[in-house]
């Protein structure tokens, strides 16, 4: 019995041994790091529109989308391949494609970024863009997440010197100040653009039966005047789901004219029934600027419930605010207020055109 009970006792001990032997396994500590996943995030930005040739990136000309895209390659925030081909490799989407020379204080571009240190990114970007370009904030979004098609509305804001309105010949454009039955024909103009209409005569490129010309405007209006450097301006808002190329500067455009007299009032008819091209004249771009984008449904529905961050542009209304009067306001009235401003050329043209001309549009 003796030596059965030693027998055991070795043949245990030989089968344990060979574990004590084994190489141990290598601590987490020294595996390599792993590299940060891209998310799905948001830039939310501002910037003056002057001397760019709008949104979207061209060859050989300065635009919103090229200047932000030469950052975040000079940043070593995306590579050459990406830099190249933001929309395929990036999914680089922007919330509204402004028209040239348009401003915006709420813009939104999403892009597949790891947003490692979102803080750093915003202030990396503002030390290489121009003091006219500002990005309010980097924060990640809802991995399907699309700044054009989640946006609710969009509100665009147009500053129009009054003086546009009055058919008569002005001794000074300062001099002038707007009168109520004026102003209540603008309100009435206005009005005429709620709800779903056919605005392929507010637009260029879109065939006559396409149906993607059918746009819903939420609301219109204009606000009081007010005195900016002893120059009178009347601030138009248009509220709509999406517009197309142009669509709100001949919105502009038609209400100045009928205003003016230069058109009769049913000439909103004859635009909005699209049985042939009309010649609806197309305002300057300088006073437009893009000041909300509505991702309420978003914020309430996907943000709050799953943590992420709201895109509420009311965060950075001081900001804004100051962009505004500091940087924007001034810009405007100094492209109106010269010999040879942006409106008084603009109203040159008007004066020779009418809805059924085959004229060119003016220059912006």
């Amino acid at each position: 019995m003796a030596s059965l009970l030693r027998w055991l006792g070795d043949f245990v001990l030989s089968r344990l041994r060979p574990l004590g032997r084994r190489s141990p396994r290598p601590s987490r500590a020294a595996s390599p790091p792993r590299p940060a996943r891209p998310c799905r995030a948001a830039l939310m930005m501002m910037y003056s529109g002057s001397g760019y040739a709008g949104m979207q990136r061209q060859p050989d000309r300065p635009t919103v989308e090229g200047a932000l895209l030469d950052c975040l390659l000079a940043g070593g925030h995306i590579n050459a391949g990406q830099f190249a081909q933001p929309r395929q490799q990036l999914g680089f989407v922007t919330a509204s494609r402004t028209d040239s020379g348009v401003s915006a204080l709420a813009q939104l571009v999403t892009l597949h970024h790891d947003l490692a240190d979102p803080g750093a990114l915003v202030r990396d970007l503002n030390s290489r863009l121009p003091d006219s370009f500002r990005v309010l904030d980097a924060v990640r979004v809802t991995k399907g997440f699309n700044s054009r098609y989640r946006v609710l509305n969009r509100t665009y804001a147009y500053y129009c010197p009054t003086f546009a309105l009055c058919p008569d010949p002005l001794p000074s454009a300062y001099a002038y100040r707007i009168e109520p039955d004026r102003l209540r024909h603008l309100r009435y103009c206005l009005s005429r653009f709620p709800g779903t209409r056919n605005y392929f005569n507010f637009t260029c490129g879109r065939l006559l039966d396409d149906p993607s010309c059918a746009r819903y405007i939420v609301n219109s209006w204009a606000d009081e005047p007010f005195l900016y450097n002893g120059l009178e301006f009347v601030e138009i808002r248009i509220v709509g789901q999406s517009f197309m190329r142009h669509q709100i500067r001949k919105m502009i455009g038609l209400c100045i004219a009928v205003v003016r007299g230069q058109y009769e009032p049913s000439a909103f008819d004859a635009a909005f029934s699209a049985k042939r091209r009309l010649n609806v004249p197309r305002a300057p771009g300088l006073g437009l600027l893009l000041c909300d984008l509505n991702y309420a449904i978003y914020n309430r529905e996907y943000a709050a419930k799953l943590g992420y961050p709201t895109l509420d542009w009311a965060r950075f209304h001081r900001q804004r605010q100051e962009f505004l009067e500091q940087r924007l306001l001034p810009e405007i009235y100094a492209g109106e207020a010269c010999a040879e401003g942006s409106m008084l050329s603009w109203l040159d043209w008007l004066a020779q055109n009418h809805l059924d001309s085959a004229a060119g549009e003016a220059l912006d």
